[in-house]
């Protein structure tokens, strides 16, 4: 074999190696540079897609084409030398010490990703004969009237007020649930009521998806058989649950979003345990005390709206008119202000 062919081929792969980096580097700074200053957490158009999958590619090609251009022109110049052969043994050791690295290099992403799949599968498999500690007894109780159910969470973790923010991709801390002091920050929070589908954000990538809720795999925690969403990579991202409603297509949707930390596997376990004490339960009709501030000479009237069961109150104006008797809508104390169409109400 001539000595062009035989350093195109070491300095090939040796440039495989090196593209193969380049290439997922390549991809990470060019989502980093969309994610940061252009798209940011709104929804990304499909071209973006394309150069997520086709740009790493690309290096990957470049990388390979230099180094094979730059082994043939080593060997060409290598055989201008009156003795051939010592440069040809010297080529054949270089070329096994390339093989041998390209190999070597070959086998750890191969046990890289062998490893992250098996430690994702154990993740999500859970041991049906081994039930989740009866630790939860002493544990707090949260109820959700509104949604129809109930969950115990651990003593000392704070309830937050913004227990329903909207959201299918959570990277900061929010929720209904916070750790206490000098734990690491875990986000597990109620989403509303889903239908048949929920759509969400990629992680990494920012495109929508759109998933069946009935077709996702489902785990055991306790009595209950959520559906599972897992929406994450390397321990970042957010797992969603969906517990279906024992009337109609719709769900509860639950979701936990996980942190790269020593303690996310811990964290993992008391959100099974938390989730395997939820369960849905006969809501309550809570009762609104509409307090008017005042009416204007024509409508809209303004109120103070609370309850017992509300820990914050309302302040809310609508179309009705104490004065005029025409049929405007008059608020009873089963008007719920945060449903109602007939009044525009914000939190105090």
């Amino acid at each position: 074999m001539n000595l062009r062919f035989l350093y195109a081929i070491v300095f090939s792969l040796i440039a495989s190696i090196i593209g193969f980096v380049a290439s997922i580097f390549s991809m990470i700074f060019t989502m980093g540079i969309f994610w940061l200053l252009i798209f940011g957490d709104s929804p990304w158009p499909e071209w973006t897609n394309l150069i997520y999958n086709l740009l790493p590619t690309i290096v990957f090609i470049l990388f390979i084409a230099s180094g094979t251009f730059i082994g043939l022109k080593i060997g060409k110049g290598l055989e201008k030398n009156s003795d051939k052969e010592k440069p040809k043994k010297k080529a054949y050791y270089h070329l096994m010490i390339a093989i041998f690295i390209w190999l070597a290099f070959t086998v750890l992403v191969l046990l890289y990703f062998s490893t992250y799949k098996t430690n994702q599968a154990q993740n999500l498999r859970i041991d049906s004969s081994k039930p989740l500690p009866n630790n939860t007894q002493n544990w707090q109780t949260y109820r959700n009237d509104e949604l129809g159910f109930e969950m115990r969470y651990p003593v000392g973790w704070t309830m937050l007020d913004n227990a329903f923010m909207p959201a299918s991709y959570i990277e900061r801390c929010r929720g209904f649930l916070q750790p206490g002091v000098g734990d690491n920050c875990m986000i597990l929070a109620v989403g509303g009521v889903v239908g048949e589908t929920f759509t969400f954000l990629g992680i990494g990538s920012g495109i929508e998806h759109t998933r069946s809720i009935a077709e996702l795999a489902t785990e055991t925690l306790g009595s209950n058989k959520p559906h599972i969403l897992d929406n994450t990579f390397e321990g970042i991202g957010t797992k969603h649950y969906f517990l279906q409603k024992s009337e109609g297509s719709e769900y509860v949707r639950i979701y936990y979003s996980q942190r790269y930390d020593q303690e996310r596997e811990e964290n993992a376990k008391i959100v099974e345990q938390i989730l395997s004490t939820f369960r849905f339960v006969e809501t309550s009709v809570i009762q609104w005390n509409w307090e008017p501030l005042g009416c204007g000479s024509q409508a809209p009237c303004s109120y103070r709206v609370s309850s017992s069961e509300w820990p914050r109150s309302y302040v809310c104006a609508g179309k009705y008119n104490p004065l005029s008797g025409q049929g405007e809508i008059t608020p009873t104390p089963s008007t719920d202000p945060r449903t109602t169409t007939d009044f525009n109400c914000q939190k105090e």
